[in-house]
């Protein structure tokens, strides 16, 4: 998953405001008390695509976070030196790798994914990372945007999904975040209710946990049309909600999840072991960095 490419339009920075707004108070504990809410930020380490003008990179920090602890993700090697000289922090890498190779040690706060896709494969794999980050807890903001419209790759899986949703009472929602959301926590809870002893409703249980990590999560959506593109743009932002456990931490858990939320004719290859070296490599560079400016 890659940065939007920026623009900068009324809506846009509207929703931008918006989306750190949400984050702050969520970090706060739902406090809107701005002191408060500075505090909570001045703490977090926050990964986020950056695109090429890293705009909000400035929303944040003016929000309370440390420059040390934004850490901007892009595979445009030119947007990350763009960053760096800008005195900012930064990693060439795909979201989803840098994620499930994150140190245990080192507790990302939050998570920003602007991205430039709708309800595409690589969605469907940024849950998957989430779930498999030993970094993620369920106390870890996440804000998602998706582009409404871009997701024929997807419109099988999205169809299993309603059905399973279906199952439960529930219905798949058309704003593509929340739809995101509930997707991906209906597979979490299908495939805790496989391991189910017989005589146990799949079905009910299915529904006590998707409606448990929906109280936990706590999801917030926007919907905003950019008026120089002429696309509308759904977004959500949670806390993850998913307890962070050893057996689904790391690289080999994150493939499994992978396979497990794959449908026919959209199953993920493997993470190649050379991206995995080569991130693991620029995030340890990373962390020195950060550790100098720190000190």
């Amino acid at each position: 998953m890659v940065g939007l490419a920026e623009y900068t339009s009324r809506p846009k920075e509207t929703w931008r405001g918006w989306q750190w707004n949400r984050i702050a108070e969520r970090l706060a504990g739902d406090s809107k008390a701005p002191s408060a809410q500075r505090r909570a930020c001045s703490r977090a380490t926050a990964l986020y695509l950056c695109g090429p003008e890293d705009i909000d990179r400035q929303v944040a920090l003016g929000k309370g976070f440390r420059t040390e602890n934004l850490v901007a993700v892009d595979l445009d090697e030119a947007s990350i030196l763009r960053v760096r000289e800008g005195g900012g922090i930064g990693v060439c890498a795909r979201l989803e790798e840098l994620l499930v190779t994150w140190p245990a040690d080192w507790p990302i706060d939050v998570v920003v994914a602007d991205t430039c896709t709708g309800f595409s494969a690589s969605a469907i794999g940024l849950f998957a990372a989430l779930v498999a980050s030993p970094g993620v807890s369920d106390r870890t903001v996440v804000s998602v945007n998706l582009q409404r419209g871009r997701d024929k790759d997807t419109t099988e899986w999205r169809e299993k999904i309603g059905g399973g949703l279906g199952a439960i009472g529930e219905e798949l929602p058309k704003h593509r975040g929340h739809e995101w959301l509930m997707g991906c926590n209906c597979l979490m809870a299908a495939i805790s209710a496989n391991r189910l002893p017989r005589g146990i409703s799949r079905n009910d249980v299915m529904a006590a946990r998707v409606h448990g990590l929906l109280e936990r999560q706590e999801p917030v959506t926007q919907t905003y049309r950019n008026s120089k593109r002429s696309v509308r743009m759904d977004s959500v932002v949670f806390r993850f909600g998913l307890a962070n456990s050893p057996e689904c931490n790391g690289l080999e858990a994150a493939n499994a999840l992978r396979q497990a939320f794959a449908y026919e004719g959209m199953v993920p290859k493997p993470y190649s072991d050379t991206r995995i070296a080569r991130c693991r490599r620029r995030l340890a560079a990373l962390r020195a960095v950060r550790t100098r400016r720190a000190g």
